[in-house]
């Protein structure tokens, strides 16, 4: 297995976390915080989105302003789309070409950083639906 074949498998598997934990999410939850200085759905995806986009600056040789990048429609449904769309994007860059600095930023942005967040977004949704299946995070 190439690291090129282990990133698309844990990209895979990701996403599959990611689209469990957002099936079927009550849109009066999107704003719900479990704590006062945690972050909604809402915030999260932002966040989420935002590391995509590091990414592709890194990428691009670029540095990233964090905490500027901000969404036209925050809506449930389409800052779901959007982010599904823009983790698309990283991973397609991700994956364009074999190279050993662009896996490693890959892994950093992408990959070690996403289980965090599902994993807050499991306990989060099981706060104000606590009937979820969270064993549904692994398909």
């Amino acid at each position: 297995m190439t690291s090129r074949d282990l990133l698309s498998f844990q990209f895979e598997h990701l996403t599959t976390q990611f689209e469990a934990v957002y099936r079927d999410l009550p849109s009066d939850t999107w704003d719900v915080k479990t704590v006062p200085h945690g972050m909604s759905f809402r915030e999260t995806t932002v966040h989420l989105m935002e590391c995509c986009e590091a990414f592709l600056a890194v990428v691009r040789g670029e540095k990233w302003p964090w905490g500027t990048y901000s969404v036209e429609d925050d809506s449930a449904s389409a800052l779901i789309g959007a982010f599904f769309a823009k983790r698309r994007e990283a991973i397609g860059v991700a994956l364009a070409r074999d190279d050993e600095t662009l896996a490693k930023e890959a892994s950093l942005y992408l990959i070690c950083h996403d289980p965090y967040h599902v994993g807050q977004l499991c306990q989060l949704r099981l706060s104000f639906q606590p009937d979820w299946n969270s064993n549904s995070i692994y398909g």
